[in-house]
């Protein structure tokens, strides 16, 4: 494997990637998880990134909420009525500077259990770096 813990965010990240809006219907949502290979998808609130929506929120619709025991209903909410990626998504706040290094991204994601962190320079979204992102790169 090669280490690529000092190589800088901005050579490992993606600069093109889907997006979705809080007011985009869960629907759409799925459909643009089934044409990307993410696990998590950035969620925008009149173009600022307000959280991502994760593949595993999705999976509590598929499940038939009569099948499912009362404790684990109850700690998944309101998910089961979900219409709206505002309902389902997660919000944060961590992001990372192009010029922070790939090292810095892996630790955050390990800690913050996220699957994708914004790259952000001058207050502005310049990418997305994803877990698959540094795992591919480790790859070769």
């Amino acid at each position: 494997m090669m280490p690529i813990g000092k190589e800088l965010v901005k050579k490992v990240m993606r600069r093109k990637f889907p997006k979705l809006s809080v007011s985009d219907s869960i629907e759409k949502a799925t459909r643009v998880f089934s044409k990307t290979n993410l696990s998590a998808i950035p969620v925008f609130r009149r173009n600022k990134f307000v959280g991502e929506l994760h593949e595993r929120d999705l999976l509590d619709l598929a499940v038939d909420v009569q099948h499912i025991p009362e404790f684990k209903l109850i700690r998944s909410g309101m998910a089961f009525f979900a219409k709206r990626v505002s309902d389902l998504m997660s919000e944060h706040e961590d992001v990372i500077s192009p010029d922070a290094r790939v090292s810095d991204a892996a630790l955050m994601m390990m800690v913050g259990g996220n699957s994708i962190i914004p790259v952000v320079e001058k207050q502005k979204l310049v990418g997305i770096i994803a877990r698959q992102d540094i795992v591919n790169r480790l790859a070769g």
